[in-house]
């Protein structure tokens, strides 16, 4: 029994990541992995089924996680980097030039939350914690900057950039992108703004990541 609902706290747990991320048209949710595998779209009116096996692995999993401190860095993850976003001179304003639009300004923003989301799904110890830190990423975002998480959500940003970075060559095409979601596709300094911008993003990131300290 005791297991069994652990195993709903975290299938809870999950389904809440899934409602706070950001979502594309058609309500699906673009999920990436590692690797070279395919990319997968998950509707949002839930996960796959998990068999009982699997669910008490999950909850074992979370009980481990909480118990050596995992899930607390995530969650201070996940607040570090929603902070960068919600700061009025966060990471995001890197080399901001005057002559920068407000629309220029709003897709900083929002390339810095497409690089935190790929970066927690692919450098996690496991998708457990990429989950719990993107909660509370989310969470916090919707929360005090409600205006611009709409934005986010109907921009179309995330999936033109998420086909982008799994490509070769990934700064530049994302570059290309924000340039053109900035509508001046025409002006090539401003895809190598944000090509720069995003090769500083990632390791900003990454950076973060592993001074949280995970333990294995």
């Amino acid at each position: 029994m005791w297991t069994m609902a652990l195993a709903l706290l975290v299938l809870m747990m999950a389904q809440l990541v899934l409602m706070a991320k950001p979502l594309e048209k058609n309500n699906l949710c673009f999920c990436t992995c590692s690797g070279d595998e395919d990319m997968k779209i998950m509707p949002q009116d839930g996960l796959p089924q998990q068999d009982d096996d699997s669910a008490e692995d999950s909850a074992e999993e979370y009980v481990r996680e909480k118990d050596n401190g995992n899930m607390a860095r995530a969650h201070r993850l996940g607040e570090v980097f929603a902070g960068e976003v919600l700061r009025e001179k966060g990471v995001y304003t890197l080399g901001l030039s005057e002559t920068e639009s407000l629309l220029m300004l709003k897709h900083r923003r929002i390339l810095f939350a497409f690089v935190v989301d790929r970066t927690l799904d692919e450098c996690s110890p496991n998708s457990l914690l990429a989950q719990a830190a993107l909660n509370v990423f989310y969470d916090a975002i919707q929360k005090e900057a409600p205006e611009f998480y709409r934005e986010m959500n109907a921009s179309g940003a995330f999936s033109l950039y998420l086909l982008s970075a799994r490509g070769e060559n990934p700064a530049v095409h994302v570059g290309e992108d924000f340039a053109e979601l900035c509508q001046v596709p025409d002006q090539p300094q401003i895809a190598q703004m944000a090509e720069h911008l995003y090769d500083y993003f990632v390791g900003f990131c990454r950076d973060a990541l592993e001074r949280i300290g995970y333990v294995s």
